[in-house]
């Protein structure tokens, strides 16, 4: 009940109907003068991904919001490269988004807030399960986190509601870049048997490396949540890094292939 109240004060939300309804998630942030501002994550079945052909969602609120500049406002880009305060994905992304959020005129500290209860909302695809997780990172948060330290390098929004930056010097609390999942913490294979496999860092920035190979070549193939391959490589245990320089911000699928059969990981590639 209090982090409904609080979010209730920090943000005003509006449902729009819909065969399926829009889910939308509040990240709430406060500067130390009591200023407050909200980025909205949206999913609804009229939502583009700009993957192919880049479109703002204008009825969804991804078009461009003109702020002042002389008082606290957060906001991201849009696909026509404006700022906005809204990122719009469709249901076929689901349970993964991704934000990469900007602020100016801020002072500290600065105090983040969140519910993951609203990523359980019966009307969500529940078949890769709920949003239950989220994570912060920057350079702040990876040496400033709560899930002790590098390597683990980002800040678990699972673990709590809310975060207070105090001063990031001499890094700055923005930007922050925010992803939420399921279970993307664990960075487990998703196949039902124990697999000795491990992929990491994961988070990851220039490259991942793959650990419990057998002598056996396997088939490595990156692909967007969408399902659409953008990398191919072929990882052995003498040679197991995938580089990831191409890649932007996101979160990836990696399939391993070989003889054995075949194992799925999810991975972040951060900034």
């Amino acid at each position: 009940m209090r982090r409904n109240l609080l979010l209730a004060v920090a943000c005003t939300l509006t449902v729009a109907a819909a065969a399926q309804p829009t889910w939308h998630f509040p990240i709430c942030f406060e500067d130390g003068t009591g200023a407050r501002d909200t980025i909205w994550l949206v999913y609804d079945t009229t939502a583009t991904t700009g993957w192919d052909t880049p479109q703002v969602d204008y009825s969804l609120g991804e078009g461009r919001v003109d702020m002042d500049p002389s008082v606290f406002n957060v906001w991201v880009w849009n696909w026509d490269n404006d700022s906005t305060k809204t990122v719009a994905f469709p249901y076929t992304e689901f349970p993964y988004h991704n934000a990469t959020v900007y602020a100016f005129n801020y002072q500290y500290p600065v105090t983040i807030r969140w519910d993951l209860t609203i990523g359980a909302e019966p009307f969500l695809p529940q078949d890769g399960g709920p949003i239950d997780w989220g994570m912060i990172y920057n350079d702040y948060f990876y040496y400033n986190n709560n899930c002790g330290g590098p390597p683990c390098g980002v800040f678990d929004m699972s673990f709590v509601d809310s975060v207070v930056v105090e001063d990031a010097y001499p890094a700055e609390v923005f930007p922050a870049d925010f992803t939420l999942g399921h279970n993307l913490q664990l960075g487990i294979a998703m196949s039902q048997d124990k697999s000795e496999i491990n992929v990491w860092p994961n988070p990851a920035r220039n490259l991942i490396r793959v650990s419990g190979l057998d002598d056996r070549t396997t088939k490595a193939v990156i692909s967007d949540p969408l399902g659409r391959r953008l990398q191919t490589g072929v990882l052995t245990p003498a040679n197991n890094t995938l580089h990831l320089d191409n890649l932007p911000e996101g979160t990836y699928l990696l399939n391993l292939t070989n003889p054995k059969g075949n194992e799925h990981f999810k991975f972040i590639k951060a900034r």
